[in-house]
């Protein structure tokens, strides 16, 4: 706990005591964790010594309700082991059950209706419609596998050189040699770079400017579907979410055309660095949406993703390789349609 939560702490223990206060000391004990994925919550040991009597009183703190608990049954150090046994056990079993079920999605042939017209599958002219060198390996690696691997005629356009921190030409040539290994054709893969569309957190993208640059795009290459992000960009990232919003604002202006529209959904952070564990509720929740608005797709070479995105030699640091390998978007993509 830091300062501020500790600082908390004592004043809900202080209206719970009403006129006692701590005196003397506080020692924390940390006894275990009951924790899934990511949420938060946990149970500590305080010892207190009050001033009037100085009596000794065991607290309860969970999900940040504080509870008088006198009562409360220490546990003996084989039971931790027990539970911590059970706990690693259950996430194992989890993480081979869901390599197994990509291992499956790889070998045989896929059961994903995506793109597929009654059954018969259409050679579709496909833009994916990116922020920065770099996206396309840490967040659309499955939809990009999919695509290439059932046949997909496939453009990605960049739409910043990312040259936040003065790389831009390397990361350009990043972006060819990530393609490359993605299987995707080198001059099949556009990089604007706009004086107007500089990568940076604080510098918004024109959305009217995008349109056009996409639009220019969709008609040099018979685009008829674009896949981008959310309005949330995954990362939240102003940039990420300005593609979306200039791609609404083609779809918009050019709705007689009618090119298809889909966004990749962005997920809570518990759901996000769940790794390959989340491959079951993002199936779930796409099988629970029977209007066709959802589809889900599975990594069928995680591998692949994760040389695609070393590639990126400028950004391969080590958080980096970290989210890579346990991010769920490095190993599925729920997508939904954009209506007009």
């Amino acid at each position: 706990m830091n300062h501020d939560c500790l600082i908390c702490f004592l004043r809900r223990f202080r209206l719970l005591r009403k006129k006692r206060t701590v005196t003397s000391y506080i020692s924390f004990y940390f006894r275990s964790f009951r924790s899934q994925f990511s949420m938060l919550n946990a149970i500590f040991y305080l010892e207190l010594s009050l001033e009037d009597n100085n009596s000794r009183v065991f607290i309860l703190l969970d999900n940040g309700i504080v509870r008088r608990n006198p009562g409360f049954k220490k546990f003996s150090s084989e039971e931790l082991y027990m539970a911590w046994l059970v706990i690693l056990s259950s996430i194992l079993v989890l993480w081979v059950a869901s390599l197994c079920k990509i291992l499956h999605e790889s070998l045989f042939a896929s059961k994903v209706t995506f793109l597929n017209d009654g059954g018969v599958i259409r050679r579709r002219n496909v833009l994916l419609v990116i922020a920065h060198p770099d996206d396309e390996s840490m967040f659309f690696a499955p939809t990009i596998n999919y695509l290439i691997s059932e046949g997909h005629n496939l453009h990605v356009l960049c739409m910043s050189t990312g040259d936040a921190e003065g790389k831009g030409n390397i990361r350009k040539e990043e972006l060819y040699l990530a393609s490359a290994i993605l299987r995707i054709p080198v001059q099949q893969v556009k990089i604007v770079n706009h004086p107007d569309l500089q990568d940076g957190f604080g510098k918004m993208w024109n959305w009217n400017l995008l349109a056009n640059i996409i639009d220019e795009e969709t008609r040099a290459h018979s685009i008829d579907l674009i896949i981008t992000f959310d309005d949330y960009g995954v990362s939240g990232h102003c940039n990420h979410r300005d593609v979306h919003q200039g791609v609404r604002k083609l779809l918009h202006v050019t709705s007689g055309r009618h090119i298809e529209v889909w966004k990749l959904v962005s997920i809570g952070i518990a759901r996000k660095y769940s790794g390959i564990v989340d491959i079951w509720l993002s199936i779930l929740f796409s099988r629970c949406q029977q209007n066709g608005q959802y589809e889900c797709l599975l990594n069928q070479d995680p591998v692949k993703s994760y040389s695609a995105m070393a590639q990126h030699s400028s950004q391969w640091v080590w958080f980096r390789k970290l989210f890579v390998l346990f991010s769920s978007y490095t190993y599925v993509n729920t997508l939904k349609r954009v209506n007009e």
